[in-house]
């Protein structure tokens, strides 16, 4: 097989020591594996989740365990809070943060993809076309590969988008004045639109205490305003 030649990574969101355990072991079944290369602590919302995670009998015991045992070879977290990243990042505990970055929402950018490389934690850029309100994807792409230690992640639906991103990743990087001057434009449009706090289709927001879809509500909104308005009315 070509499993030396894959990096696996999954993540798991329970906080207590035991759950977390079982999750690694249950993910280490699903993925017909022996190890998982990098485990991470999924969606640590806020510093109180993050303490949470760190104290005595949370769910840092059971990665530490399963690192000292071979079952995962590298402990990351994701987070969408910009306070929690750094505090992960300078913790120690951690190898790679997962954060939102692309060229619509770029507040890593300053501080945090800086301390990371500090701190020779790697950073993996979740949200690269920015819950789709990037289209052009060589763009989208490129901004994120113009920092040295940061690996875009992007979501995947077809083979094909796979292929042109593998493509984009081999190819050169640079970004010329007239690329700035575009990812500007579109950084400002969003934000004059849809505000500083904009949907990536993340799910935290979910579940609902009310049983609003609010995830559903949100989606709606941005395809109603990204596809043609004759596939919103004809479909597929």
């Amino acid at each position: 097989g070509r499993r030396d030649e894959v990096i696996l990574a999954t993540k798991g969101s329970w906080r207590d020591k035991a759950s977390v355990r079982d999750t690694i072991e249950r993910s280490l079944a699903r993925l017909q594996t022996k190890r998982i290369d990098i485990w991470q602590m999924h969606n640590i919302r806020d510093p109180d989740t993050f303490e949470r995670v760190v104290v005595p009998g949370g769910s840092i015991e059971a990665a530490q365990e399963a690192l000292d045992s071979g079952k995962i070879l590298h402990l990351g977290f994701s987070t969408h809070n910009l306070e929690v990243a750094k505090m992960g990042v300078e913790s120690g505990l951690f190898e790679t943060v997962q954060f939102p970055f692309n060229f619509i929402a770029r507040e890593a950018a300053d501080k945090l993809i800086p301390l990371a490389k500090e701190h020779d934690v790697g950073f993996i850029g979740m949200k690269p076309f920015a819950g789709g309100n990037i289209r052009n994807a060589k763009l989208a792409i490129n901004y994120v590969l113009q920092y040295e230690n940061v690996v875009p992640d992007p979501g995947i639906e077809k083979v094909e988008e796979i292929e042109e991103i593998v493509d984009i990743v081999k190819g050169s990087h640079e970004l010329t004045s007239s690329d700035w001057v575009r990812m500007d434009a579109r950084m400002d449009a969003i934000r004059d639109e849809l505000g500083n706090r904009f949907c990536r289709q993340c799910m935290y927001c979910m579940p609902c205490p009310q049983g609003v879809e609010i995830w559903l509500l949100t989606y709606i909104k941005n395809m109603f305003r990204l596809w043609p308005r004759e596939r919103l009315v004809t479909g597929w």
